[in-house]
């Protein structure tokens, strides 16, 4: 495993066809939503991931910038992964041209 840093990290995932696969857990489980950042984005289906569990742990600034975060309820967080070896989610996956990164 390797940690994409760069932009230029991408080509190592990349198929010979020039796509790279995408995996969603949070608004990309909706196709209309991914496809509102991937408008070209193929095959999109879903899949089980194991050994990850969802977590509302971290406060979004987009959602302060979309005017979309509640601070009086405490709506703030954004939605993300950690490993937990019991854990299993439904995700989505589907396929970007490399030019879309």
């Amino acid at each position: 495993p390797f940690e994409l840093k760069d932009e230029s990290d991408f080509d190592r995932i990349m198929s010979p066809d020039g796509m790279i696969s995408i995996c969603g857990f949070g608004s990309l489980l909706s196709e209309k939503s991914a496809r509102s950042t991937f408008p070209d984005l193929i095959n999109f289906r879903a899949a089980k991931l194991s050994g990850f569990r969802r977590v509302f742990a971290h406060v979004a600034p987009v959602f302060f910038e979309r005017g979309i975060a509640k601070p009086e309820t405490k709506e703030i967080s954004s939605l993300s992964v950690e490993p937990w070896e019991p854990g299993t989610l439904v995700i989505t996956t589907f396929e970007i041209r490399r030019s879309e990164v």
